[in-house]
């Protein structure tokens, strides 16, 4: 049962070449909580526990070095894919009096400069 896991992450946002946000992550806090690993027999539900305790150590420990590596292309495109690729589809109706004619514009909102997050 995972109960209050947190996972609080330190990082800083850099701009692509493609013109999206990418978080450059450098530290990590994992907070296992109240969870626990349930099973039939007690000593393997201590080592289970005791495993996932561990991996989250290392995981923790770890961030530093690799952290740009791995969370940069996971959060990447799910942050990209969160913010529909910093695009946004607006219907808009004809400016001209008598036209009942609307149309479909794609506005962008990617940034062509780094940002000072």
């Amino acid at each position: 049962m995972v109960k209050d896991l947190d996972l609080d992450l330190e990082a800083d946002f850099q701009l692509s070449s493609e013109g999206y946000l990418d978080p450059i992550v450098y530290g990590c806090k994992l907070n296992f909580g109240d969870s626990y690993l349930y099973h039939d027999n007690n000593i393997v539900a201590f080592f289970m526990h005791q495993y996932i305790y561990y991996t989250l150590i290392v995981i923790e420990n770890s961030v530093y070095f690799v952290g740009q590596y791995i969370f940069t292309h996971m959060l990447g495109p799910v942050l990209d894919e969160m913010m529909n690729h910093y695009k946004t589809d607006i219907t808009l109706a004809s400016p001209l009096l008598g036209q009942t004619s609307t149309d479909k514009f794609t506005f962008d909102f990617r940034s062509v400069r780094s940002p000072n997050i």
